[in-house]
């Protein structure tokens, strides 16, 4: 090595920031660096060798996390010639590197597993499977069955669409996410310290993607209906906000009560399904009843004009709902005199 290190005029430097290894079998590589990548998941550690040719030209190394795994990459800055840069690099580097290549290992291992947990990626999904299934039947039920007010088979058919989606995702996916399949409840949840506030963004993000997609999907069978969308009673902002923070705040307490104790777990889904069903009936006549800001959003999406300009309401009413459910409930149930 030191042959040919003479021979392309190599001036060798003193590596720094390196422990475990002798300065003498560092020597011929020239300069060994260390930089740290925070944002990056894989590139957590990369290193650096310049080897220079001339000086004008030098030949440059990097290996980071990815490569420190799969094997290293060279690549050229300026010239140099190919058998220089395939043989001494590599010939150093497998020296260097073999004896950290278990420990490099391992520590991606944990930083994945603390970034990226697959639960949390399995309720995520399960949230937006369930937000879709939501969006796509109870809407669609509102569009098949065409409910209004002079229709009442169809207007009690919409309420107990939505009640038995809930009984069914309850006890299909409320073993992964708990299914929230509605941001208003995942506030609650988040308020009452169920939930914290990373799980809480990407349920959010789930539930909206999940109720854009199932709105697409009831878009392509009915191009041509409301999608079930929600309106203002009476074109009055003020009253709308009131009855569904009022219609989000009965729904959620009956959450907040059934999922506070392991016991009621057999009917916890039947009852917040049953909840639901209650709400409908009551304020499909007012607002449509949203009670979900995700539901709300989705379809009006894809009808736009009035329900998207308003949709903003059945957003921000259900998330105030929730949170004054979950204050007033945790209040309600402290033990403290």
């Amino acid at each position: 090595m030191g042959c040919l290190a003479e021979r392309v005029g190599f001036e060798p430097t003193v590596p720094f920031g390196i422990t475990g290894f002798q300065d003498q079998l560092l020597k011929p590589l020239g300069h060994l660096s260390v930089e740290r990548h925070a944002a990056s998941n894989f590139a957590l550690l990369s290193y650096q060798i310049q080897i220079p040719l001339s000086r004008l030209f030098f030949v440059t190394l990097r290996m980071g996390k990815r490569e420190a795994i799969k094997g290293f990459r060279p690549t050229v800055s300026g010239t140099g010639t190919v058998h220089f840069l395939i043989f001494y690099p590599v010939f150093c580097m497998n020296i260097l590197y073999k004896p950290y290549k278990r420990k490099y290992n391992v520590y991606r291992l944990n930083i994945l597993r603390r970034r990226y947990p697959m639960n949390s990626i399995k309720k995520y999904i399960a949230e937006c499977i369930g937000t879709f299934v939501l969006v796509l039947f109870a809407c669609g039920a509102a569009v098949v069955c065409q409910c209004s007010l002079d229709n009442y088979a169809g207007y009690l058919l919409t309420a107990l669409a939505f009640g038995l989606v809930i009984v069914a995702m309850a006890y299909s996916i409320g073993n992964i996410s708990g299914c929230h399949i509605n941001p208003a409840v995942s506030i609650a949840m988040l308020v009452s310290g169920k939930m914290n506030v990373k799980d809480f963004c990407g349920y959010v993000v789930a539930q909206f993607v999940g109720a854009i997609l199932g709105a697409g999907v009831l878009k392509l069978f009915a191009p041509d209906s409301g999608l079930g969308t929600n309106g203002l009673f009476n074109g009055n902002i003020l009253l709308s906000l009131l009855i569904e923070v009022i219609l989000t705040f009965v729904f959620v307490i009956a959450i907040l009560g059934v999922t506070s104790k392991p016991e009621y777990g057999s009917v916890a889904g039947l009852v917040i399904g049953l909840s639901l069903t209650l709400v409908h009936i009551f304020g499909i006549y007012f607002t449509g009843t949203s009670v979900n800001p995700a539901r709300s959003f989705g379809p009006a999406l894809f009808v736009g004009g009035e329900a998207l300009a308003n949709v903003w309401v059945f957003i921000v009413a259900p998330l105030v709902g929730g949170v004054l459910a979950a204050l007033c409930y945790k209040f309600l149930a402290s033990e403290k005199k």
